[in-house]
């Protein structure tokens, strides 16, 4: 019998300066999703113009829970007409891009998370030690061997604030 409570890790991280998210979408509607790339069709079609591999982004407003996340960009078109990423994505057609619109957050803190792997950890939620902020898992993602990407305010104005992350080593248990 496994004993997942091995899997279990905390480890403390410097608070860095305050989150500010950036988007490169906001409810965007002219969209669609075809064989793992995101084009943009509205008349400029260079929405991610400013982006490129190995960027990291957050995307929400998709029905499809799974299409909400933080991705990894694996390649940019050179005019910003599309992206592709590290995770396949279902094909989503322009008409039923929700009428919401998606939105695409573009600028995650990066934490020094020692031991964390890409496919070998997941972060479970994380919070300030000294100011009440936590966030649960929908806001990191590992992206590099000892690297967590972070969409969420956890410094609360300052960069001395400790951070503690927990996470599970999906190697052990």
């Amino acid at each position: 019998m496994k004993n997942y409570m091995d899997q279990f890790r905390m480890t403390v991280v410097a608070g860095t300066d305050d989150y500010t998210s950036s988007k490169t979408l906001t409810a965007a509607t002219d969209l669609k999703m075809i064989k793992g790339k995101l084009y943009d069709t509205s008349s400029s079609a260079d929405a991610f113009a400013s982006l490129a591999a190995g960027d990291v982004v957050k995307m929400s407003g998709w029905d499809d829970d799974a299409m909400n996340g933080i991705f990894k960009i694996v390649d940019v078109e050179s005019s910003g007409e599309w992206v592709s990423f590290d995770t396949p994505l279902d094909d989503v057609l322009e008409a039923d891009i929700p009428s919401a619109g998606i939105t695409m957050e573009n600028t995650p803190v990066s934490m020094t998370v020692t031991g964390v792997s890409v496919g070998g950890a997941k972060v479970l939620y994380a919070l300030n030690m000294t100011d009440p902020a936590v966030a649960g898992p929908e806001y990191f993602k590992v992206t590099a061997d000892n690297t967590v990407s972070c969409f969420a305010d956890l410094s609360q104005d300052t960069a001395t604030d400790g951070i503690l992350v927990f996470w599970a080593d999906l190697s052990e248990g």
